[in-house]
């Protein structure tokens, strides 16, 4: 009981300890000079990063429209999303489920790709409220959705994912491959001589022409605020209530990115949020995706449109699997739904080309019967 006392005696005493160190600092203005170069903040960085080798994670992301801009805000999509995501290597799966259900618009959607085919499947909310797949396709090699990059991998986990970001890494402002030292010259980046204070935590602050980068040295250097320039800030990150997600790996449950009005724009834009996007991780794991994160599941009376061969069937009963799997067995039962609507073709058809004939004959017997005698 001691020990215990003890322990937390001296948890509350650091912690006051700490409190007043921060205050202190505060009140005398003079914040802590920075003790990492650009090149260190990269190596440590790079270890962590290096150690994320595939992640599942869910968050949702809503967006709040805080003054209008014409031509900029004008067409913007507002809806609120929840997005599953599982990435390892090149396998892909996504989910994006709006989380304000309009019937006029898409409902939930889900890709998988693996196996060098892209299974899109699109889903209608029953009246019970679950959703339910409806249509599936087939579609060989890798979809454009499914390299369209999502918002928490890329911008929060700084994990480049799309052929395109990968083709042009080199000259992206995925951190921290942009601080890197290149072909042994110095990076475009600096380390401003004092650290600055963000959330409570005492951070180096990174300086390019591009962007500002806030890094946690506690947290091996991992990004707690980041603004963008533009001839002056056109977007801010914020980084909120970080946790080690995985040993050395700290992420953050929430994420506010704000847009700012460019100087180009009227004076009473400039430098003024007009837009915020929230994010909110609600659950991730970091190596732990296994083979049954990239599993379809084709439920029974699914239309299935395969582009591969360019039918489309309604599947017989449930097909689930790996897409490798489905790629072989589809068409062992999956039965054409064009066989099921032959017979009702067939009368369509005749019956055009009875009115057709009885029309033609028609014509005829009416041209006889006015014929001049």
């Amino acid at each position: 009981m001691m020990v215990v006392h003890c322990q937390i005696s001296a948890i509350v005493a650091s912690t006051i300890a700490f409190v007043l160190s921060e205050a202190t600092a505060s009140a005398a203005g003079a914040a802590p000079v920075a003790t990492l170069s650009v090149h260190e903040i990269w190596k440590i960085a790079e270890r962590r990063q290096e150690r994320i080798k595939n992640v599942h994670a869910t968050y949702r992301y809503e967006w709040k429209l805080l003054e209008s801009y014409p031509k900029e805000t004008d067409r913007l999509g507002l809806e609120p999303y929840e997005v599953e995501f599982a990435y390892d290597g090149e396998r892909r799966f996504q989910r994006k489920t709006p989380l304000r259900v309009d019937p006029r618009k898409l409902g939930e959607v889900r890709w998988v790709f693996d196996d060098g085919m892209t299974v899109e499947l699109l889903a209608d909310r029953t009246p019970a409220g679950a959703w339910r797949v409806k249509d599936a396709h087939l579609i060989p090699g890798k979809h454009h959705r499914v390299d369209n990059e999502e918002l928490y991998p890329v911008e929060v986990l700084q994990i480049p994912l799309s052929d395109r970001t990968l083709a042009h890494l080199d000259t992206s402002r995925i951190y921290p491959h942009c601080i890197r030292p290149v072909d042994g010259a110095a990076s475009s980046y600096k380390v401003l001589p004092a650290q600055d204070l963000v959330h409570g935590a005492w951070c180096h602050v990174l300086e390019s022409p591009y962007d500002r980068i806030w890094v946690d040295p506690a947290l091996q250097c991992a990004i707690r605020k980041r603004e963008i320039l533009d001839d002056g800030v056109v977007a801010r990150y914020l980084m909120l209530e970080l946790f080690e997600a995985f040993p050395e790996v700290f992420v953050p449950r929430k994420v506010l990115r704000q847009m700012l009005g460019r100087r180009s724009w009227p004076e009473r834009y400039h430098g003024k949020v007009f837009l915020e996007l929230r994010m909110d991780l609600l659950d991730i794991s970091i190596n732990q995706v296994t083979d049954d994160d990239f599993k379809v599941s084709i439920p029974a009376g699914c239309l299935v449109g395969d582009f591969r061969s360019g039918e489309t069937y309604r599947i017989a009963r449930e097909a689930e699997g790996e897409i490798s799997e489905l790629a072989l067995e589809s068409k062992k039962y999956l039965p054409s739904a064009n066989a099921e609507w032959a017979p009702l073709l067939f009368l369509v058809n005749a019956g055009a080309v009875l009115m057709i004939l009885v029309f033609v004959l028609w014509r005829r017997y009416r041209n006889r019967s006015v014929q001049p005698t």
